[in-house]
């Protein structure tokens, strides 16, 4: 009896912890806009250096995160949106795509 309780518990268990299966899904994924998968890091390398303070962010193109120092960000890459990373001091360590 101990053996069929801890069987099901398994059974539960690996259930539960399965994924689930994508529905509603018909035909291939879209393409990406060739125009949209292109972030403006290269435009913005000016600022690189500069105090995130003394920047205009509103200006900045959209998509765009500031990732401040010591920050976890998730890893997922978007192509078009660019990423700018700041150093402890909050001046622009580096911007890229993604």
């Amino acid at each position: 009896m101990k053996q069929r309780a801890i069987a099901v518990g398994i059974i539960g268990i690996v259930a539960a912890c399965s994924t689930a299966q994508e529905t509603g899904m018909v035909g291939p994924s879209p393409e990406p806009d060739p125009v949209m998968a292109e972030c403006a890091a290269p435009q913005l390398q000016y600022l690189v250096g500069q105090r995130i303070g003394e920047v205009d962010t509103s200006t900045l193109p959209q998509p765009h995160r500031i990732v401040p120092h010591g920050m976890a960000v998730t890893m997922e890459y978007r192509g078009e949106r660019t990423t700018i990373w700041l150093d402890a001091g909050d001046r622009v360590e580096r911007v890229v795509c993604g």
